[in-house]
């Protein structure tokens, strides 16, 4: 988690940018597709066979979107970026929510606890739990005698 969240103060505002450093269209690709990519992109990279003067922080901004995107939270939350148009990761908090964020604000102010709600739910689990006893003891003691 912590690579992640280091590659998402790295990338900062630049969203599409850890798919543009391993040439990939489309933020939806799977794992392999990442995975092959980064292969491609590796043997081209690598400092030890680039010829760049500044192979090495290339290559680890390169391994760092590998690791953003190879991460499912990580990558999630740069599509979002990048849906939602926000600037930075201080504005990814404050930006308005989606239509999943606020159905799920919805969700959670209807399901609300409260000491109330913890009370009637020990006295229906006790009802319950008492009355199945209760059902068992019946039809399983012989009452003749």
């Amino acid at each position: 988690q912590t690579a992640v969240l280091d590659a998402l103060k790295e990338f900062d505002g630049e969203w599409r940018e850890p798919f543009n450093l391993l040439e990939i269209e489309d933020p939806e690709a799977d794992k392999k597709e990442i995975r092959s990519a980064f292969r491609s992109i590796a043997r081209k990279e690598h400092p030890d066979v680039s010829t760049r003067p500044d192979a090495e922080e290339h290559f680890r901004r390169i391994s760092m979107a590998y690791e953003l995107l190879m991460d499912d939270g990580g990558r999630a939350m740069l599509i979002e970026a990048m849906e939602r148009k926000v600037e930075d990761l201080e504005d990814f908090e404050t930006a308005a929510p989606n239509k999943v964020d606020e159905f799920n604000d919805k969700w959670d102010e209807r399901w609300r606890e409260d000491e109330y709600m913890a009370v009637y739910r020990f006295i229906g689990v006790s009802i319950i739990a008492l009355g199945t006893l209760f059902f068992i003891w019946w039809f399983g003691v012989d009452h003749d005698d």
